[in-house]
């Protein structure tokens, strides 16, 4: 699953819904039944991760320069933001809030939704929308009672799943957008930006891509091709 965590690998969210409702989700499905022996209801997410800072606005990667960004502690968290020209500090989330208050970070990244539901307004000034990681979460079932069901339950089942889904990445798309994070979070004493993308994808595919590709190769080219 640490594929898709490599910045600007998945575009859009409707590239994101094309795999994991598609031919991407039904090979994981196989592999989560096979290693895991769990059977695989839906992916969702809380969208894409925004960097939030109490220095500056970023509008390109020169602004990450000199800026202390926590992450979460994993080595593709560390190598976007150290890639992107930030210096990573891997930190426990519980450290995070005092860290900001304290200055020992100067800011970090998460989702709209979770910049406004933890309150990052209260210890920082500035987000910025730079799109730069997807992280997919997956709803699993324990694969001897799924196959325990007779088949109209597991379509119930299924039915319900596809639902929910639905909900959550409407829920999650509805702020995930400038002008509805501007409307949250300015009105929360934050000052909202577009950043430059575009220079951001050109910095992650030219230092980030290379090792990731050849670390997924089996994944890359299918997730790359997903239209």
């Amino acid at each position: 699953m640490g594929v898709f965590l490599t910045p600007y690998l998945v575009r859009d969210y409707q590239h994101a819904y094309a795999m994991f409702n598609g031919q991407i989700g039904r090979d994981l499905d196989e592999t989560f039944q096979k290693k895991y022996k769990v059977k695989v209801l839906f992916f969702f997410d809380y969208g894409f991760r925004h960097f939030w800072n109490s220095k500056r606005p970023i509008n390109s990667p020169a602004d990450l320069k000199g800026l202390k960004m926590r992450v979460q502690q994993g080595r593709v968290f560390a190598d976007t933001v150290n890639g992107l020209g930030a210096s990573a500090v891997p930190m426990p989330w519980g450290e995070v809030i005092p860290a900001a208050q304290q200055g020992v970070i100067d800011g970090a990244d998460l989702p709209i939704v979770n910049i406004n539901a933890l309150k990052i307004y209260e210890v920082s000034k500035f987000t910025s929308m730079t799109y730069h990681n997807y992280g997919p979460t997956v709803v699993v079932m324990n694969l001897d009672i799924w196959k325990g069901l007779p088949a109209d339950q597991q379509k119930l089942i299924m039915d319900v799943s596809m639902e929910a889904q639905k909900k959550i990445r409407e829920a999650t798309e509805s702020v995930d957008n400038f002008a509805k994070a501007k409307e949250i979070l300015e009105a929360k004493g934050m000052k909202v930006n577009q950043a430059d993308v575009a220079s951001f994808r050109k910095l992650a595919e030219e230092k980030i891509w290379p090792q990731y590709k050849q670390q997924y190769a089996e994944m890359w080219d299918k997730i790359v091709n997903t239209k």
